[in-house]
């Protein structure tokens, strides 16, 4: 790729000739263009930094602040921390983990990983970032971000909604196939209702 200013024919002509092969772009096309890649890849690179909440990692620097307040990673700690937020919200497996940050050829082993996980954790807890560091037994790490949690709080309120949706209708069917003469049964059955309401609302029922 070459990078220039000049657009006349000769130019790009000039400019095939010594190796170019694709078309001319615009400046402002090619920065569009490496915006939409960072996007795709889910990253949140800003100025050569990583940020996560009120957590930065000045990717320069290599080192982690929170509120301003600098962090203490050692080594690899920061590589592995940069990994999981960059796929944040995203199941890593202490496999993908010790590939990325190890290599392949590291003589150490996979045990590894969870030795530098909690390192990190102890780092972060002294702030609360903790909480965002999940543990997925047997499988590897994620960097839960608040937004996902509030998406899985307002689906599972749906599924709420839905479960009593399902009970009216199952209730209003059995009201009807005892027949509307059988004012004792039709109460029954509309007291069960809203006690099975109350408890759901209270938490007491199975889910």
């Amino acid at each position: 790729m070459i990078l220039t200013a000049k657009d006349a024919l000769e130019d790009k002509v000039r400019g095939f000739n010594i190796g170019a092969d694709s078309k001319t772009i615009w400046k402002e096309e090619l920065i569009a263009r490496i915006e939409a890649m960072i996007r795709r890849n889910n990253r949140t690179y800003i100025k050569n930094e990583l940020i996560f909440e009120n957590m930065k990692l000045d990717l320069s620097s290599r080192k982690a602040y929170i509120e301003n307040k600098e962090i203490t990673l050692q080594g690899k700690q920061f590589d592995m921390l940069e990994y999981l937020i960059n796929y944040k919200d995203k199941i890593i497996t202490k496999e993908q983990i010790f590939d990325k940050i190890w290599g392949f050829n590291s003589e150490t082993t996979t045990n590894v990983v969870e030795v530098y996980a909690s390192g990190i954790r102890k780092e972060l807890k002294k702030y609360g970032y903790d909480k965002y560091f999940k543990t997925i037994r047997g499988v590897g790490y994620r960097f839960r971000s608040k937004r996902r949690k509030n998406e899985r709080t307002k689906n599972y309120k749906k599924t709420i909604d839905k479960k009593y949706v399902i009970k009216f209708c199952y209730f209003y069917y059995n009201i009807h196939s005892v027949g509307l003469n059988n004012i004792w049964s039709i109460y029954i059955y509309i007291s069960r209702w809203r006690i099975i309401r109350q408890k759901n609302k209270m938490g007491l029922c199975k889910k």
